[in-house]
């Protein structure tokens, strides 16, 4: 795939029954590695809280929606909440594009770009081949940063 230049629209309440599915699809095998289970109606229940406040922003290429993220701008620097992109349309380019539309915005305010991922998630790896490196640890996920 080539670049992709993200045009992020938020995403609604409507949308929480897709943020649910999508986030079970590619992240309920790590949480059960790291927590032991699944709990589908806490994590229902987030996603919902979290559409209805507008935190949630989705891409979408050829009328399909290939992900949806979440971040947040703060005064010290810019938040990466969640992440998820549809599993079939992972490993070509679009989370790169994604991350790498977040840091631009980041670097127009001169403030680092935020994250933490499970310990269980290889997606670790990918942040880091985006110049994010982890600042601090938990048994259960670490926190990472990317300077501006």
């Amino acid at each position: 795939m080539s670049k992709v230049t993200p045009v992020f629209r938020r995403v609604g309440i409507e949308d929480a029954d897709f943020l649910f599915e999508l986030c079970e699809a590619t992240m309920r095998g790590y949480v059960e590695q790291v927590w032991g289970s699944w709990n589908a109606a806490g994590v229902r229940a987030h996603l919902a809280e979290q559409a209805r406040a507008g935190a949630f922003f989705a891409l979408d290429l050829d009328g399909m929606r290939v992900d949806a993220v979440a971040f947040e701008q703060h005064d010290t620097h810019v938040q990466i909440e969640e992440m998820y992109i549809v599993p079939s349309c992972q490993n070509q380019g679009i989370g790169a594009s994604v991350v790498a539309h977040i840091v631009s915005l980041a670097s127009r305010e001169q403030v680092p770009v935020r994250l933490r991922v499970l310990a269980s998630n290889p997606a670790r790896l990918f942040y880091e081949r985006l110049g994010f490196r982890v600042t601090a640890s938990t048994p259960e996920r670490h926190f990472m940063e990317r300077p501006h």
